[in-house]
């Protein structure tokens, strides 16, 4: 089956090349793969042509590197006046090579992890002569072969650091390599830095689809000072902070567009929720200010960053997210931008937790346990998770949005007919896929438990199945329109609904998740599947009483499950949803 990542990479993939239709797909996915690991040095489109050595065939071969850079403090070297350039930094000297195999394959092979090792044996054997390698290189990596050993000479007697980097990129899975693979790669890392004993770092790392992905989709790592009033460190890498409301706004406000910095909230389980009452009550607060402390008076914010440097009075914060406070922000945000009153005047502070953390588990736990304490609903709590992020991502292909943030939909003028949100998606493939509609119906929340949850959003249900099941919910609805005439009716059919309606266009008593991703929207609209499975519950929930009893017992799925065994018997209920 094709990952979800997959599906989204070759999608993005796919748009990006049509902007580059100049080159070849696999020179493109050379760039993209380029341009992508590469993004935290934040390169311009003429820094990362230089790398690309893969593509000049015509002087000789690339062997087996698609790209190599050479950058100085984020700067890439390009061969000349590389001695003039290092002259002007006087501040201390970071070197960085990153060499970058990239195969538009879905895996990793070993082949080329033995073909990067020859090539690089050459490299770092400084007393190669290039004119003496067993192999004849093309022009561009000569070039950059000859660009690594003038700033490597040109440093000896310069304090500096030399990061060696090797990235194999594909459209495959990492998770999912080879061990012989895996230990041979390794194996290279660390042999280039005995062959090469001034090499301070060097480590070899598989790049796949879902990496790719991630890197395509989020900013370039950004660092943020923060300026606090007081913070006191903990020994186990936080800080607590008092920060005044004027520099926490300067924080999260954008100075290019002047609007909030929507990606520092990315990991915040929902969106801001309007005038309720703890907002009209923060608001009050800012605009009323009393003598107690406004910290006093509000929970504060939590952050999450992969580093914390500095400390005492200024922070620095590398990749934060704040997790916990996005309605607060929002009052302060709208405060100051509404405001005539300088932000810089504002004397009152604001509580911040600031926790260093890189690892997404780490991460993940925090967002729960601190989103926990309030009263959120348990769907909004796994609303961080790949699996939401990855259909929330997919969804606009088909002029859909999805709800991963409760509300978000409403800051981006969406209509809410294209909207879908959580606990909805969750009740239509509870109902399509499980055949639970009486659950569906009747107990959502049992989805978004550790138990539950992977049963209705599992990373090996392809994407459009989500689509299907949502396209399948919204013509259940318009169907039942005409086909039951009051409310309570139209509810307690509706998941019965869906199910029948599933079977009944794939003719089987219990379809595969992958017979129900190839439903279209199409498939629905004139209503006919629907209304023949309107014949199919309609006796049965009679026959059980009509009501919400009916409707939220196990008596109704397990005589529908029954007759649609004997409608289709001479199939099997098969493969596991």
């Amino acid at each position: 089956m094709t990952s979800n990542a997959l599906t989204l990479l070759d999608d993005l993939l796919g748009k990006a090349h049509q902007k580059n239709k100049e080159l070849s797909e696999s020179e493109f996915f050379e760039f993209f793969c380029a341009q992508n690991i590469l993004r935290d040095h934040q390169l311009g489109i003429t820094d990362i042509e230089v790398g690309l050595v893969g593509n000049d065939k015509e002087s000789g071969s690339d062997g087996g590197i698609d790209a190599m850079y050479v950058l100085i403090n984020d700067n890439v070297m390009n061969g000349a006046k590389v001695k003039a350039k290092l002259k002007s930094i006087k501040r201390s000297i970071r070197v960085d090579i990153a060499i970058i195999q990239s195969s538009r394959h879905e895996g990793f092979t070993l082949d080329r992890i033995t073909r990067l090792k020859d090539t690089c044996e050459n490299i770092f054997s400084l007393d190669r002569n290039p004119r003496h390698f067993n192999e004849r290189y093309n022009d561009s990596l000569l070039k950059a072969i000859n660009t690594f050993r003038s700033v490597h000479g040109a440093l000896t007697l310069k304090e500096r650091t030399i990061h060696l980097s090797f990235f194999y990129a594909t459209r495959g899975n990492k998770l999912i390599v080879d061990q012989l693979i895996a230990s041979k790669a390794k194996a290279l890392a660390m042999s280039i830095k005995t062959l090469l004993p001034t090499i301070t770092e060097s480590r070899f790392e598989f790049v796949g689809a879902r990496e790719l992905l991630e890197l395509a989709t989020k900013p370039p790592t950004l660092k943020f000072p923060l300026k606090c009033v007081e913070s006191f460190p903990s020994a186990k890498k936080g800080y607590v902070a008092l920060v005044r409301l004027g520099e926490y706004y300067r924080l999260i406000r954008s100075e290019d567009t002047n609007q909030m910095r929507s990606y520092l909230f990315d990991a915040n389980v929902r969106d801001h929720q309007g005038d309720v009452t703890v907002n009209a009550a923060i608001h009050k607060t800012l605009t009323n200010p009393g003598k107690e402390e406004f910290w006093w008076l509000n929970n504060g914010i939590t952050i999450v960053a992969n580093k914390v440097d500095g400390g005492n009075r200024l922070l620095e914060l590398t990749e934060p997210q704040i997790v916990n406070g996005l309605q607060t922000s929002q009052e302060i945000f709208d405060y100051f931008s509404t405001s005539n009153k300088k932000p810089s005047f504002d004397r009152r502070e604001i509580l911040v937790r600031i926790i260093q953390s890189d690892k997404p588990e780490v991460q993940d736990k925090i967002i729960r346990a601190t989103n926990s304490q309030t009263t959120i609903p348990a769907a909004s709590l796994y609303a961080t998770e790949t699996v939401h992020r990855d259909i929330e991502r997919h969804f606009p292909s088909v002029n859909l949005y999805y709800d991963r943030r409760k509300n978000s939909w409403r800051r981006r003028n969406i209509p809410i007919a294209n909207v879908i949100g959580i606990t909805e998606l969750a009740q239509s493939v509870a109902a399509v896929v499980l055949q639970e509609p009486d659950h569906a119906r009747a107990r959502p929340a049992r989805y978004f438990s550790e138990a539950e949850h992977h049963r209705v959003f599992s990373r090996d249900y392809p994407l459009p199945l989500y689509v299907a099941c949502t396209f399948m919910k919204k013509g259940a609805q318009l169907a039942l329109r005409v086909l039951e005439s009051h409310k309570k009716h139209r509810n307690n059919l509706l998941y019965y609904l869906m199910m029948t309606g599933a079977c009944i266009k794939a003719k089987h008593a219990h379809p595969h998740s992958t017979v129900i991703a190839g439903f279209k929207h199409g498939d629905f609209l004139d209503g006919k599947i629907f209304a023949e499975a309107h014949k199919i519950i309609r006796p049965i929930y009679k026959a059980l009483g009509e009501d919400d009893k009916a409707a939220k017992g196990k008596d109704f799925v397990n005589q529908l499950v029954l007759a649609l065994r004997n409608k289709y018997a001479q199939s099997k209920a098969t493969v596991k949803a």
